[in-house]
């Protein structure tokens, strides 16, 4: 038989419900009771690490004296679970998707109502949100111990809210006595069971997040980000290929890689956009002394004109880089124009 779970969470990020993939999963014969309780998701930004990022408040202030998204959850959110066995030999090892857990109502704690499946490949367990993403597809690294690879879509269309399209997610401990998740650092399969940070593991934003501002008397309804190299090589990217799953997540370390469109575009029907805009979007990277990334923002007013401008990613001519990394808030800064930059 199947029996309703409810699991009442901590606000960790303003997402929607969406279906879950079966492979690979069990066949589910029973649920087993639960409450697990997550705390908010943590952010490192540019002031300092373990800042938190919370789902109510666009213009919060932070400890620091900056302003922070807050978001709380909304009923319809969930969160999916994959639990994985890792054996000495990997390639016997099982994993299960889980079926997914979804909010009833919203709030700054949620009340998730689903189906542990019983039985279930068990050992090790990764939990992803996300407001966007329907479904992943989930596969082993055969020749990496412990490794599974979560294919996901980053879209190039986004709103500015950035959230609603980024990716949370966690490899916490679970006991099935207490039927309670803990969020501690566990050992790393692939590195001969050396201790990892706790980071990787609690509940924290996994793809980047960025934001800027815009002068509200700009009348802005439109903005293209895109992504090129300093020496003009391709092979950068922000966003997905259209629907495609393209962007890889390696559960070992939260990596991203992948992709396929090297433009975010921030459109809201025509609307005019806030003054504080955010876009999700995998990592973007130089190396130093060969090449940094530019980004090039082409802003379109109410009346229809455009204007660009460009940002290099570095401070010193591609010595000190200025990255966009995963698991990280970067500010790109506050954009103004002058009288003469629409045409």
């Amino acid at each position: 038989m199947k029996t309703t779970v409810c699991l009442p969470l901590i606000a960790v990020a303003a997402l929607m419900a969406f279906s879950c993939s079966k492979e690979n999963t069990n066949v589910i014969s029973k649920g087993i009771p639960a409450t697990f309780t997550f705390e908010s998701p943590v952010i490192e930004d540019e002031e300092g690490p373990d800042s938190k990022i919370y789902i109510h408040n666009q213009s919060a202030v932070g400890t620091s004296g900056d302003t922070r998204p807050q978001f709380r959850w909304n009923a319809g959110d969930i969160i999916n679970i994959f639990s994985y066995s890792i054996p000495e030999d990997w390639s016997e090892g099982e994993f299960t998707q889980w079926p997914a857990f979804v909010a009833q109502a919203g709030g700054a704690t949620a009340t998730f109502k689903g189906v542990i499946p019983d039985p279930y490949a068990d050992g090790y367990f990764l939990i992803l949100s996300s407001k966007y993403n329907q479904s992943y597809t989930v596969s082993k690294q055969d020749n990496t111990r412990g490794r599974l690879n979560i294919k996901c879509n980053i879209p190039a269309l986004q709103d500015g809210s950035g959230v609603n399209y980024a990716i949370f997610g966690a490899r916490p401990k679970y006991s099935a006595s207490d039927k309670k998740f803990t969020f501690v650092a566990i050992n790393d399969i692939s590195t001969g069971n050396s201790s990892v940070s706790a980071y990787n593991n609690q509940f924290a934003l996994k793809s980047a997040l960025s934001c800027f501002s815009i002068p509200a008397d700009a009348h802005i309804t439109k903005v293209k980000i895109t992504v090129s190299r300093s020496d003009n090589a391709t092979g950068l990217y922000l966003a997905s290929n259209g629907n495609k799953q393209d962007i890889q997540i390696n559960s070992l370390g939260f990596a991203f890689s992948g992709g396929g469109d090297p433009t975010i575009t921030l459109y809201k029907d025509g609307d005019e956009l806030p003054t504080e805009l955010y876009f999700a979007s995998r990592q973007v990277e130089g190396k130093a002394n060969q090449y940094y990334p530019i980004l090039t923002f082409v802003f379109t007013n109410a009346s229809g004109q455009t204007a660009t401008k460009v940002l290099k990613l570095t401070t010193d001519n591609g010595t000190t880089l200025k990255n966009i990394f995963v698991g990280r808030l970067t500010k790109l800064g506050t954009v103004t124009f002058g009288p003469d930059d629409f045409q």
